[in-house]
């Protein structure tokens, strides 16, 4: 965003005499860059994996979460190694074309990431105030509209730092390359000083200011409608839904405090620097800079613990992956196809079952795992006093059943209640309660379907027809 700025403007230097760090500084600096080159690999790819992985991690959230990953891995790769060469050398990576070519691109590339991470923040903020303060309103972010965001923020951060590939240049000092930023480069009229006073408020108001202020008023809309449904106690079919925006509402806003403090100190010696110091700082800035860059660059690494730490779904999504990988066999339990039923108990207990469709595997902590056929994992259900049934998918991955207490579902034709006394199971179109409501259905009839169900013991028993056919228009 900024850091380009600040590191390679050519100001005329300082004054001070700069003194060699000693070998047990230089060492644990290069420790603290390492440990977050390791940090940064191992948890953006896991978050990737995680999103890529697990069906029901498919949403337009965890897409712009995606992106941000990407954005941390470039950094990661192609700015922190030239970083930890700048501690043991104040001379440029090398010199020829080779090196002109770096100068021009890390710093573009460290900027661009940047910006793609506080753009995809703002439209992640932008996508949870429709879901959550505004549901009723037609919704653009489909899936389609996701990719083609992702497409315009990529466009957009690279087109504001695209000066960097002109106005940035190697210079030989002493026998030495160093990197610069020249702006006399792009036009011989300009006068570097007052043109990077000009272009670093326009990047500062751009790609840090504004962005925070529109995820500011954005998050405190749905803080306040998270809160007021809170207290409409008599609406209990909500209660897990506004359980999970909350979690992720949380982890987001975490995100974007870290951004900000990360970003802050670097943004305030900008500001000194170009403002006050005019290119001369005083001499202890020095060890300042560096503990503002480290920040800087240790952002990469910090997102994708947050995300495992506050958002329950990608901590069961990481096992699922870890098992997965590790013991697939354990992770996927033999089926047969002896029964077309199962039962669902209100006190939380599952008859053990096997249908011809799904396997259904009760864990400790209140969850139910679904598995298909094809002995695939489906879904992780969460269970709850006020659920007397859950929503699955039947052997093809294409049919949904959901029976919920006083649940209200929305098909593509018609709106279609459950019925209190929870007589009825009810086949529908498009389930709004699960996953951001990205998968669409359809069927050859009408799009609502009930089917008979019997009570038992106090819970519900689905009598499943294997005839019933929907077909899953996203071609999947």
């Amino acid at each position: 965003m900024n850091a380009s700025s600040v590191n390679s403007s050519d100001g005329g230097g300082s004054p001070c005499q700069v003194h060699p760090d000693s070998n047990a500084v230089t060492a644990l600096k290069t420790f603290a860059y390492c440990f977050i080159i390791i940090f940064s690999l191992v948890g953006n790819t896991l978050v990737i994996l995680v999103v890529w992985k697990v069906r029901r991690m498919g949403n337009n959230t965890n897409r712009f979460i995606v992106n941000m990953c990407i954005s941390d891995l470039m950094v990661t790769l192609c700015v922190l190694p030239p970083t930890i060469h700048s501690i043991y050398y104040d001379s440029w990576l090398m010199s020829g074309p080779v090196g002109e070519a770096l100068c021009k691109l890390i710093p573009f590339i460290q900027d661009v990431s940047a910006a793609v991470s506080i753009f995809s923040m703002t439209a992640i903020s932008l996508d949870r105030f429709y879901a959550i303060v505004l549901p009723m309103r037609t919704h653009f972010m489909t899936k389609r509209g996701c990719h083609i965001s992702i497409g315009v923020i990529w466009l957009f951060a690279s087109a504001i730092h695209f000066p960097y590939l002109l106005i940035l240049r190697l210079r030989e000092f002493n026998n030495e390359s160093h990197c610069y930023m020249n702006w006399a480069n792009l036009a011989a009229s300009l006068d570097n000083k007052q043109s990077q006073r000009i272009y670093y408020p326009v990047q500062f108001v751009l790609l840090y200011l504004l962005p925070l202020l529109v995820i500011s008023v954005l998050y405190s809309g749905v803080i306040w409608e998270l809160s007021r449904n809170r207290q409409l106690i008599d609406q209990e079919q909500r209660r897990i839904r506004d359980k999970e925006n909350r979690e992720v509402a949380v982890m987001l806003i975490v995100v974007v405090l870290f951004f900000a403090a990360s970003w802050a100190p670097l943004n305030a010696v900008a500001f000194l620097i170009f403002f006050t110091w005019n290119w001369q700082p005083p001499c202890y800035i020095r060890t300042f800079k560096f503990v503002a860059d480290f920040l800087v660059h240790s952002n990469c690494a910090q997102n994708s613990f947050i995300y495992f730490m506050f958002n329950m779904r990608f901590r069961r999504g990481l096992k699922q992956v870890v098992s997965t990988y590790c013991d697939p066999a354990s992770a996927r339990p033999q089926l047969d196809n002896t029964q077309e039923s199962y039962s669902f108990r209100k006190n939380n207990e599952i008859q053990s079952k096997k249908t011809n469709s799904i396997h259904l595997q009760k864990l400790t902590d209140g969850f139910v795992k679904l598995w298909d056929q094809q002995k695939m994992l489906l879904r992780e259900i969460a269970l709850d006093d006020t659920l007397t049934a859950v929503c699955f998918l039947n052997l093809k991955g294409d049919i949904i059943i959901g029976l919920k207490q006083q649940l209200f579902f929305i098909s593509h034709e018609k709106a279609c209640p459950v019925k209190k006394k929870r007589e009825e199971a009810l086949l529908f179109g498009q389930d709004h309660g699960a996953d951001e409501g990205n998968e669409e259905f359809e069927t050859g009839e009408k799009c609502a379907r009930c089917i008979p169900t019997t009570l038992v013991e106090g819970g519900i028993h689905l009598c499943i027809s294997p005839s019933l056919k929907v077909k899953n228009n996203m071609g999947e």
